[in-house]
């Protein structure tokens, strides 16, 4: 009753406001500023309908557009979903090491995939294939890459890189978004 409430009072709003139309966009990450050309265009294109942003836990990342809780969503590539269409590429951005300030690594200005094979590299991101992608089984040289505690979500990811339990790679926007504060 109560969701029913609010559906109906965020609907009369939009409606005051002349829009009519809602587009829910499901995003992995928290970097829906760099892409606000992009949406701004969208709604210019599209002046009735409003853009909504809803966070997709990394744990679970097709479950809200499977189940129609978002309508289009951003997520990283590849997606090999035999359900799922993938459309046009909207955002590329290089792949960087987070760690706690206090990490051995912390001061350097680059790392390799060599160095991972001495490290304990967070997993967590579903599909398994999105991990291999951002990090292999095996160094170039084919020494083994251990992956130790799980995270979901980017507050989980917080508190076990602070703890220097893990390091993990992530996108780069995560640089200046949460994710980067105390990394």
């Amino acid at each position: 009753m109560y969701d029913g409430m609010r559906d109906g009072l965020e609907r009369a709003m939009r409606a005051a406001q002349g829009k009519t139309h809602v587009l829910r966009v499901g995003m992995v990450n928290a970097n829906h500023e760099d892409l606000r050309p992009l949406f701004d265009a969208f709604e210019a294109r599209h002046p009735t309908s409003d853009v909504k942003f809803r966070y997709v836990n990394f744990g679970d990342p097709f479950g809200p557009l499977r189940a129609g809780a978002v309508d289009v969503q951003i997520v990283w590539l590849p997606v090999r979903e035999t359900d799922l269409t993938v459309g046009p590429v909207v955002y590329i951005e290089p792949v960087v090491l987070a760690m706690g300030t206090g990490h051995r690594l912390a001061g350097r200005r680059s790392v390799c995939y060599e160095d991972l094979a001495d490290e304990v590299v967070m997993g967590g991101a579903k599909p398994d294939y999105w991990r291999d992608v951002l990090v292999p089984r095996h160094t170039p040289s084919g020494r083994s890459i251990p992956i130790g505690p799980t995270a979901t979500s980017s507050a989980e990811m917080i508190s076990l890189l602070n703890n220097g339990e893990a390091v993990s790679p992530v996108h780069a926007h995560a640089v200046g978004a949460d994710l980067a504060h105390g990394h």
